[in-house]
């Protein structure tokens, strides 16, 4: 029990502006939760129908070391006893609204689909102005993640007939329960992801949600140049060197270090070798570390144009700072 309400309680409003989404619905052998943005629904060993607090059935359920009795009592509340132990729990005396249940045709996921949104997770945009970039775009075999600086397509190898873009909402969502979806559901309003028979998310997508694809196929399809081996040692050097950043939050890279200044006898200075770098490039501090997270190879050569990368599953571009 304890573990089906853990699953559906990240669906639970902090607020109680609108009591609904701060209570569990629990109906049918079933516990669901909605926040607003998305809903989790999964079985529970529950014959009641009720719509109890969720976070002080949490409380409750966690305080019992033994067997759980339920029951409603004459004043509308759901009693918890085990043991000595007993709790009422306030419920709603009304249903609230419906349950929006998964819709559309059911597709089955490949096993690279969670890594896939791991990986993009981390590339996702922030700028609201771009809502189309505020999330994970799938289509076809592929997914797409960019901030603006860096893009990056992993291929997750399921055929996929949808082309949409999963909120950021959802993806932390499906980062937080850790658990690979079995398979997918979407229509022009909703995702929803299964994680086994009996467990579901469901989450509203956003408007605004068309990629400029041919902007971004033009950079995807662009010569990948020579690739070179990113250095083992880069990630560890751009960590040692983030307290020491300028106001611009930018690295230097030469062919033979990496620095928080391009000025010699100024800064902070990491002997580094750094094949394929032939002039000094700059690049965020941030977007060096991201990509030494996803990438295997880069050609730095293309630089100050986007230098294409690869790595397990996927390729991108990232785009660098004007020296």
């Amino acid at each position: 029990m304890l573990d089906a309400l853990r699953f559906v309680a990240a669906a639970i409003a902090k607020k109680d502006y609108v009591p609904e989404l701060t209570h569990f619905k629990i109906k049918d052998g079933r516990v669901t939760g909605y926040n607003g943005h998305f809903w989790l629904s999964s079985d529970i060993d529950v014959d009641l129908d009720i719509h109890p607090n969720a976070e002080k059935l949490l409380a409750a359920i966690r305080a019992c070391e033994g067997t759980i009795a339920l029951n409603m009592t004459p004043a509308g509340r759901l009693a918890v006893r085990s043991g000595k132990f007993r709790s009422y729990v306030e419920c709603l005396p009304e249903q609230p609204q419906g349950i929006a249940l998964p819709e559309g045709d059911a597709i089955d996921l490949g096993p690279n689909f969670l890594t896939g949104i791991k990986r993009l997770a981390p590339i996702m945009g922030i700028d609201a102005s771009r809502p189309w970039a505020m999330g994970i775009k799938i289509f076809g075999q592929s997914m797409l993640g960019t901030n603006n600086i860096m893009l990056v397509e992993y291929w997750h190898g399921t055929d996929l007939t949808v082309d949409i873009v999963i909120p950021s909402l959802a993806v932390n969502e499906l980062l937080r329960i850790g658990e690979a979806p079995t398979k997918i559901q979407a229509t022009d309003t909703s995702i929803s992801f299964w994680f086994g028979e009996k467990r579901w998310m469901r989450s509203n997508l956003i408007a605004g949600n068309q990629w400029p694809t041919e902007t971004v196929m033009k950079v995807m399809c662009a010569p990948e140049g020579n690739q070179t081996t990113i250095p083992e040692d880069l990630k560890a050097a751009v960590d040692t060197l983030k307290p020491f950043l300028g106001e611009n939050g930018s690295l230097y890279l030469t062919p033979e270090t990496i620095s928080t200044s391009r000025h010699d006898g100024d800064g902070t200075t990491i002997d580094l070798a750094m094949p394929g770098v032939t002039e000094t490039q700059a690049y965020h501090q941030k977007q060096l570390a991201l990509l030494c997270d996803v990438a295997q190879t880069i050609d730095w050569a293309s630089y100050p144009r986007p230098c294409m990368f690869r790595g397990e599953r996927l390729r991108g571009a990232i785009v660098g700072q004007r020296v």
